[in-house]
């Protein structure tokens, strides 16, 4: 029991530090997000997942977008091993955006964990354990990937190398189910984690086998990883299925964009309080960047130079030279091949017109030799005076002044940093063209994962050796400073966005009514468009035929593209009657560019009979439009709505409307920030301004900076422009409102966010989306 509560005491100090190191995060559980991309996306996922596991698990892969296309979850991360945590969260009744936003406070928790134990499996040392932890669990590249959840919940990495550690020193079932049940925890949660996880566990059982060698120790491990495949299969398969029907597979360039260069390493994020003075945003490359700060690389250093030095043992005897030479031989013949296949355009011997032998590229020769070159010193290592000595790879271990887990989270370092440049070096192109499932990844530079994995064990041997130097109270003195200097080396500095949650009527109708496929309109435009569309369908699960995800099927490619390109005509119509769709929704104000030709469209197939119009939803100014596919809605007329609105209009009447470009009449309070603009850079002086209405009339309108922190009360002057573009509501003499900023108050950073809170006549509160800014 009491090293139960020790553990979680300890994950609850990385609880603490994730609340304090994300701040405000924990206060606005219920809107927040990094930005309004992929965590609403992951978002989706978790809550699909959610509800699949607890009704239906054998549909899972069936989710309830990009209709009719097969599996699309399979198009992302299914982040099961994420979502799993949330079932009781969703049990109990809470928002998907605050499950999503608890979820991410305790993934950066778990990851501290995972780092604390395998730190502690390697040094023994509990206190010097919580360095790395904090190193781990909020290194500047997991808040660079805010927005990737999947990515912060990567506690399940050190915690494998742990288990395996643990498993290499006592070779037992309950070792080698810790082993397996982390693998397989790891596939469950990051399909990019468990890729990268599969080649440097294969190669750290190889290095163990060869410097600690049991044939039981090594074909236990071996059953281990097996049985978590076996368990991981069911949900590896469908992704196998999609790429094959559906080509889902990265192409060339679009990996080598995502592959690191060298100097990516030495690059920092924008979002550290420390680094980012030395950031160049302009050079900026994505997920490209590397640093993982100073004091990891200043412990590791540390623990290289002040290790004890321990002894020699005697050589292992002298194998057969004839195996020795042959070996040696294989070696020069594949280093010929791999400079062939680097240096030349292509290599072909023939015979009769018959290939014998091709090298077009160095990648497989690279990966041979260097294995060879693994067995060649495995059997003898060579002397400081040339020629080769008796003594093999595991006396040069066993003699070395670090430990062997040591070692292999340097193999770890070196796997990661070499995966990470992706197209640009030999390890992850040879996986890439010879490994199917290697295929579907784009981003290579995330192999450097496995690197902060590796520098959180060197680190924890750099401080342990620093700590065990000093005595009494300078040794306490001495950690927590270590400890300080790790939060000073990560703190970060975020702008959270605040998401308006709450569900618009329109979707509560399709909840309620279940008809579906349904597609929305517009597609792709304006930004996120799609994203929001995911994001509310967890009030509904009926099928989309839009969403987003990494990757986009051809149905839904084709209808993007024929609205893109102007040809949206009878021939679309056709395409969404043979997908089964039968609900279109136009959500009038985000048009935009496309009213010119969804607009005429409208028209002809509600002319044609093709589509009818049902009904209107209040949504911002001008109202979301739903229309039946009246081939595949046979009784659509039960579902028209004939209701005259406090204007006296009909919804078919405001549908025309709406197709002339007119305005219509809202019964709930609305309006529209105009100034600043989301994303919009600014400098000193800080104009904000907009409009709003209400058939109540506006009570106050509130000014809110960053996410509510400070509010301050708008004045509110004469618009006649708009009051003459909504002439039904007369008591709004005033829509207008402004507030002018000399400058950016104290208390608030550089990069911020604008929000309007509207208090009607009625005492109702109605919040506008935000705008993020920066604001020097």
């Amino acid at each position: 029991m009491r090293r139960l509560l020790r553990e979680v005491a300890i994950f609850l100090f990385f609880l603490a530090a994730a609340i304090a190191l994300t701040w405000p995060l924990a206060t606005h559980l219920r809107t927040a997000l990094p930005d309004r991309g992929d965590p609403v996306l992951n978002t989706w996922i978790i809550d699909w997942v959610s509800y699949a596991l607890t009704h239906s698990p054998l549909h899972l892969f069936d989710a309830p977008i990009y209709y009719p296309a097969k599996y699309p979850l399979a198009y992302s991360e299914n982040m099961i091993g994420v979502a799993i945590f949330g079932v009781p969260l969703r049990l109990a009744g809470l928002a998907p955006l605050t499950i999503y936003n608890i979820l991410v406070l305790l993934g950066f928790a778990h990851a501290g964990y995972g780092a604390h134990v395998l730190a502690r499996v390697i040094t023994r040392s509990n206190l010097a354990a919580f360095i790395p932890g904090i190193f781990f669990a909020f290194t500047s590249y997991k808040f660079d990937h805010l927005s990737h959840i999947q990515i912060i919940w990567s506690g399940w990495l050190p915690l494998m190398l742990a288990a395996l550690l643990v498993y290499w020193r006592r070779p037992v079932a309950a070792t080698a189910a810790l082993f397996a049940g982390a693998f397989l925890m790891n596939g469950l949660t990051n399909i990019h984690f468990f890729l990268f996880a599969s080649a440097a566990i294969a190669l750290s059982i190889v290095f163990l086998a060869i410097v600690a060698p049991s044939w039981r120790t090594t074909i236990g491990a071996i059953v281990s990883l097996t049985v978590a495949l076996v368990l991981l299969l069911p949900i590896l398969l469908p992704y196998r299925t999609i790429s094959r029907q559906y080509g889902a597979r990265r192409i060339a360039p679009e990996v080598t964009a995502g592959s690191a260069a060298w100097d990516d390493w030495l690059r920092t994020t924008g979002r550290s309080v420390v680094y980012s003075r030395f950031v160049d945003l302009e050079r900026a490359r994505g997920e490209r960047v590397l640093f993982p700060g100073l004091l990891p690389i200043g412990l590791t250093i540390y623990a290289l130079l002040t290790a004890p030095r321990r002894g020699r043992s005697a050589g292992s005897g002298r194998p057969s030279s004839r195996w020795l030479h042959a070996i040696d031989a294989a070696i020069i013949v594949f280093g010929i091949a791999a400079w062939i296949g680097a240096v030349t355009a292509g290599f072909v011997v023939r015979f009769n017109g018959l290939r014998i032998l091709s090298i077009d590229n160095a990648d497989f020769p690279t990966i041979i030799a260097l294995a060879l070159i693994v067995v060649r010193l495995s059997i003898r290592l060579p002397n400081a005076f040339g020629g080769f000595e008796g003594r093999t790879l595991r006396d040069a271990i066993r003699d070395s002044s670090f430990p062997r887990e040591l070692w292999v989270a340097a193999l770890w370092i070196v796997i990661g940093i070499i995966g990470s440049f992706g197209m640009n070096a030999f390890f992850h192109k040879f996986l890439f063209r010879h490994v199917e499932a290697y295929g579907a990844i784009r981003a290579a530079a995330r192999w450097a994962i496995l690197v902060y994995v590796g520098l959180s064990a060197w680190m924890a041997a750099g401080a342990t050796e620093l700590i065990a130097r000093r005595r009494g109270w300078r040794r306490e003195a001495t950690a927590a400073l270590l400890l300080l200097a790790a939060f000073v080396d990560v703190a970060p500095r975020i702008r959270w966005e605040q998401f308006v949650t709450d569900t618009p009527p329109l979707y509560r109708w399709i909840n309620r009514e279940r008809i579906g496929p349904i597609l929305e309109l517009p597609m792709h435009n304006p930004q996120y468009i799609e994203f929001m569309y995911v994001f509310y369908s967890t009030a509904h699960r009926v099928p989309l035929l839009n969403g987003t995800s990494g990757w986009e099927p051809p149905m839904h490619e084709r209808l993007r593209w024929r609205i893109e390109s102007g040809r949206v005509d009878e021939n679309f119509t056709r395409s969404l009657e043979r997908y089964g769709c039968r609900l279109v929704v136009v959500h009038s104000d985000r048009l935009w560019s496309d009213k010119k030709n969804v607009l005429p469209w409208l028209g002809r197939e509600t002319r044609a009979g093709r589509l009818a119009f049902l009904r209107r939803f209040e949504s911002g100014m001008s109202g979301d439009y739903v229309l039946a596919v009246t081939r595949n809605v046979p009784q659509w007329p039960r579902f028209v709505d004939t209701t005259r609105d406090a204007a006296g209009f009909q919804p078919g009447e405001n549908f025309q409307r709406m197709l002339r470009g007119e305005m219509t009449y809202n019964s709930s309070t609305f309006g529209r920030l105009e100034m600043p603009q989301a994303y919009e850079e600014k400098r000193g002086e800080l104009h904000v301004s907009g409009w709003a209405m209400s058939p109540a009339g506006i009570d106050h309108v509130t000014v809110l900076l960053h996410g509510g922190k400070m509010r301050f009360t708008a004045e509110r002057y004469h618009r006649p422009d708009v009051r003459a573009l909504f002439p039904w509501y007369p008591k709004d003499r005033l829509p207008g409102f402004a507030y002018v900023f000399p400058k950016r108050p104290k208390g608030i950073p550089a990069d911020t966010d604008v929000q309007i809170e509207i208090v009607d006549g009625a005492g109702r509160t109605t919040r506008l989306p935000d705008a993020p800014i920066t604001w020097d």
